[in-house]
């Protein structure tokens, strides 16, 4: 920061992506130390822009802020066809649903926030390193689990929303199929099953996309996956 070298907590509970970060530039917010903080400054963003770069284009990394995001949206009405906000309508935090809790509610609308960053779909300059995994990762019989949860709980008046959130605008292209989930988890068709459970359930697949700038989050589109 300022040209002094200082420690930030990253918030991404795993692996970021195929690239190594060291030398990229970053995002960071700062925090007051305290209730629980070790380091003054959090990674937000991460950019495969050249650090002389004067535009950047920011990649997001910050899972735990996703929520903070899509809370704001649906507040301000930004998300109509997902769900339209009406002035009665609160947006609760972690409401639980079965044996689960669910990131937010609106109504009868349950919503999960999702924000994959061990795979990130852009595209990697040359100049960025990218790493070779020797392994597979295991996505885990929590992941499952919650999942199928989630349409088993659900009543017969609610809704279900799995919302993908992208804190950055995917690229399109064939050549991003290197980017492919089963190259990387053993255990995707698995995880692949639960989510087609789930939705033969009730559960609806969204996404969202959204971009970064060190002045604030804009909402770029959202859509719905599985129609």
């Amino acid at each position: 920061v300022g040209g002094i070298i200082t420690k930030a907590h990253c918030p991404s509970t795993g692996k970021i992506g195929s690239v190594r970060l060291a030398g990229l530039p970053v995002l960071l917010s700062h925090h007051d130390i305290g209730h629980g903080r070790k380091m003054e400054w959090t990674v937000e963003a991460i950019s495969y822009n050249d650090p002389t770069d004067e535009h950047k284009e920011w990649i997001g990394v910050n899972q735990g802020a996703s929520n903070r995001y899509v809370r704001y949206f649906l507040e301000q009405n930004r998300m109509p066809d997902l769900i339209n906000v009406e002035y009665d309508y609160d947006v609760e935090r972690e409401k639980q649903l079965g044996d689960s809790r669910i990131d937010l509610k609106v109504g009868d609308t349950y919503i999960e926030v999702k924000t994959p960053v061990q795979v990130i779909e852009k595209r990697v300059p040359d100049h960025v390193q990218v790493i070779k995994h020797s392994h597979k990762f295991s996505g885990g019989d929590r992941l499952v689990k919650h999942i199928t949860q989630l349409g088993s709980a659900l009543e017969s008046h609610e809704r279900c929303v799995m919302l993908t959130c992208y804190q950055y605008v995917p690229d399109d292209g064939e050549d991003l199929d290197r980017y492919d989930y089963g190259e990387l988890y053993e255990d995707v068709d698995r995880i692949v099953a639960a989510f087609d459970r789930a939705r033969a359930a009730g559960v609806e697949q969204w996404s969202c996309e959204m971009r970064l700038t060190p002045a604030g989050v804009r909402l770029v589109n959202y859509r719905r996956e599985d129609v």
